[in-house]
């Protein structure tokens, strides 16, 4: 009834399941329509079991979201999504060895604002007990307990390095384990699980921050990255989402591979070890604002949106 009485010239779906997208294809079929994916199963779904082994927790994993793994396969290898926008390469690769086809996916980054995030504070040289922050929610994915597990590793160049973990509580389970897994290495006393906290003390502690982690094993894009590049100076993300993207071209970040707790330890201790040059955040920010700016998000969607329209006027014609 809606579509029938504002008659759009195009459906956009941005966040649906598969059995609601599969529900209501056949009516958006009488329009062109696009689907974002952020993210599509298993990846970056919880399960609340085996933290302490990849492999089993991985493997749980992919048992518990096989049925909705399956169905989302088969919507993208049968083309029922007419066009996919993802918002990372790591998506993109996902949807695309799911079965869509190359021609039918758009990547759009998200956005950035640049000018409100631009850090004020200025590079200075690092003693020995760093602050290390990291933002997301408590859940296995986001790989909190391999920065944990770099602590000891890293302790040799920064032997009072402190590790801050601001988010919220996504998985119980998992929050124990990092608790019990700094008990475990003796790292009671720094390491901080923070949530709960108002913008403005989340963003207070990335001013402070020495350098801002992301050790995350899968992500859709990452907001919390980018938005702790516009603050901090020193950066070190795993090569998930678009963090890679996020990162390109800056001496005062690293990139390391997903779930390995030694390159992050030297990566960290790498960044730490060094000064970056005199406005470096300034260029920074005119990089993201170059790269990721919101207009760049629109314009994107706005010639995508258009050129779906005339494809479709051209197939009714034909």
């Amino acid at each position: 009834a809606a579509l029938d009485g504002f008659a759009p010239d195009l459906v956009h779906v941005m966040a649906m399941g598969s059995r609601g997208t599969a529900q209501i294809a056949a009516t958006l079929g009488r329009y062109p329509w696009v689907f974002t994916c952020h993210s599509a199963p298993p990846y970056e779904r919880k399960v609340a079991l085996f933290h302490g082994n990849e492999a089993l927790h991985y493997g749980a994993r992919y048992m518990r979201f096989l049925p909705n793994t399956l169905a989302w396969r088969w919507l993208l290898s049968r083309g029922v999504m007419p066009h996919v926008v993802v918002h990372s390469e790591f998506v993109r690769r996902i949807v695309m060895r799911y079965g869509c086809a190359a021609a039918n996916t758009s990547l759009i980054s998200l956005g950035h604002d640049a000018e409100a995030n631009e850090g004020e504070a200025a590079p200075k040289e690092v003693g020995p007990s760093p602050e290390i922050v990291t933002v997301g929610g408590l859940a296995h994915t986001k790989g909190q307990h391999d920065m944990i597990a770099a602590l000891p590793e890293l302790a040799r160049d920064f032997p009072g390095a402190k590790y801050k973990i601001i988010g919220e509580v996504r998985d119980r389970s998992y929050a124990d384990f990092l608790l019990r897994s700094s008990e475990r290495l003796g790292l009671d006393s720094q390491v901080e699980l923070l949530h709960g906290l108002s913008n403005e003390a989340r963003n207070e502690a990335l001013r402070h921050a020495d350098v801002y982690v992301q050790p995350s094993h899968e992500e859709g894009f990452c907001l919390a990255f980018i938005e702790a590049a516009g603050v901090v100076p020193r950066i070190v993300g795993t090569d998930t989402g678009a963090i890679r993207s996020i990162c390109a071209d800056d001496a005062a970040a690293r990139v390391v591979p997903v779930r390995s707790p030694h390159r992050l330890a030297a990566a960290v201790s790498s960044v730490l070890g060094s000064v970056p040059p005199a406005g470096s955040m300034q260029r920074r920010a005119e990089r993201l604002r170059d790269r990721f700016d919101w207009s760049h998000y629109l314009d994107a969607h706005e010639r995508l949106y258009v050129d779906l329209v005339r494809k479709r006027a051209l197939s009714s014609s034909a």
